[in-house]
């Protein structure tokens, strides 16, 4: 039986990996749109977020609630799960 201690590193670890992967998966996206870092000001803008929340995105550290990858695919014209991991 695992260790408690063991199972929330292990949480922790499965949690910080999907939070990597919805950043490349978002890197992927803005890069095939031909979204430049000098345009995400204009995605934070149209979406609703802060200054800056795109490149925490994108550099893993900020993960976005449903809504927001909502918001994110409406905006890039793809299809939530194209970003979302759950």
């Amino acid at each position: 039986m695992d260790h408690p201690d063991e199972r929330e590193r292990n949480a922790a670890v499965e949690v910080r990996a999907q939070e990597l992967l919805f950043a490349r998966k978002l890197r992927t996206a803005l890069k095939d749109k031909e979204i430049a870092p000098a345009r995400y000001a204009e995605v934070e803008d149209a979406c609703g977020f802060g200054p800056g929340t795109i490149r925490m995105m994108i550099g893993g550290n900020c993960f976005p609630d449903q809504s927001s990858v909502q918001r994110l695919a409406n905006y890039l014209h793809i299809k939530p799960e194209d970003l979302w991991i759950g």
